[in-house]
């Protein structure tokens, strides 16, 4: 065990185990030319030593402030098993690199740092032109599709655009994580856009939507509903589900759901849902915790009932 002591004062033995001292993973990353990003929760993803096949997917995940670490494929590991890895012939004693690196630091400003921050704290998203309160239009796309728009509003903060610029005839979806507005999508309402969904720029987002789940800050329990897009959410309640923004789900988003004990995966039965479900269901399953694959009978989730939707959700969260 290192001992350290200044001039004329005797050595005190320092157990590093003992001090539970959080790593600055950020710096120890930097400082050894290892590629990494950020993500608004905390997470830093970078390449997994152990499971990386040159994909480019970043599929490790080590949380800044408390180094909570865990790969998508290979589950939960510690921090010391996967920074020794990581480092191969270039690591030293683990007490070693604990005392240099202990105590959690914002990054220091480089220009080579190896990723762009998305979390600039002075940044904030400008909802597209146009955006207003939702008008009759809005309101009579939601009820024909057996929604409460007065509801919507007051849970979600739904408003919409007119016939005017790059979001026309949408409504608008503002996108929170942590209690902060990091992006927002819009709802084509008009059935002829060749994008039912068209999101924030990532240039011009405080997150990407990819780095996103719908609904996320709402959870408060240990098992959560995924679903694919914000209209299920809204269909399933709120504090029920998430959606990942499509079929498509990226490692940000499985880290995301790793927290939750209990993953429930709920898409369309089409076949983009069927086998994007089944993906998923392989990406989560060497997780801790329980996943678990439904079927649906009917093929888009949105288009339950409202009481239908109601019974399902008691019935898959009891």
């Amino acid at each position: 065990m290192p001992r350290f002591a200044e001039p004329g004062k005797s050595y005190k033995a320092i157990n590093v185990m003992a001090m539970k001292q959080i790593i600055d993973i950020e710096n120890l990353l930097l400082d050894n030319g290892i590629d990494f990003r950020l993500s608004e929760n905390g997470w830093l993803n970078t390449y997994c030593p152990f499971c990386y096949k040159g994909d480019g997917k970043m599929g490790l995940g080590i949380h800044t402030q408390t180094n909570a670490t865990s790969c998508f494929r290979c589950g939960k590991m510690s921090l010391k098993t996967a920074v020794l890895k990581i480092l191969g012939k270039n690591a030293v004693e683990w007490p070693t690199t604990a005392l240099k690196y202990g105590g959690y630091k914002r990054a220091r400003d480089r220009d080579d740092r190896p990723f762009k921050s998305h979390l600039n704290a002075f940044l904030s998203v400008v909802l597209p032109y146009g955006t207003a309160e939702l008008a009759r239009i809005h309101k009579n796309y939601l009820k024909n599709r057996n929604f409460d728009p007065k509801q919507l509003v007051k849970e979600w903060g739904l408003q919409g655009t007119g016939n005017l610029g790059d979001f026309k005839h949408r409504i608008i979806i503002p996108i929170y994580q942590e209690g902060r507005l990091v992006n927002f999508t819009g709802r084509d309402i008009t059935g002829i856009s060749k994008e039912r969904y068209k999101s924030c720029p990532n240039e011009k987002a405080i997150l990407p939507i990819k780095s996103c789940l719908y609904g996320l800050d709402d959870i408060e329990n240990n098992s959560v509903i995924i679903t694919e897009g914000p209209t299920k959410v809204w269909r399933l309640g709120k504090g029920n589900a998430v959606a990942t923004f499509g079929t498509a789900v990226t490692n940000e988003q499985i880290l995301l759901l790793s927290k939750f004990k209990r993953r429930i995966i709920l898409f369309d039965r089409d076949d983009a849902g069927i086998k994007a479900a089944n993906n998923l269901a392989q990406q989560l399953s060497p997780l801790n915790g329980e996943t678990v694959k439904i079927t649906c009978n009917i093929i888009d989730i949105g288009n339950l009932s409202q009481q239908t939707a109601k019974d399902l959700v008691k019935k898959l969260l009891k």
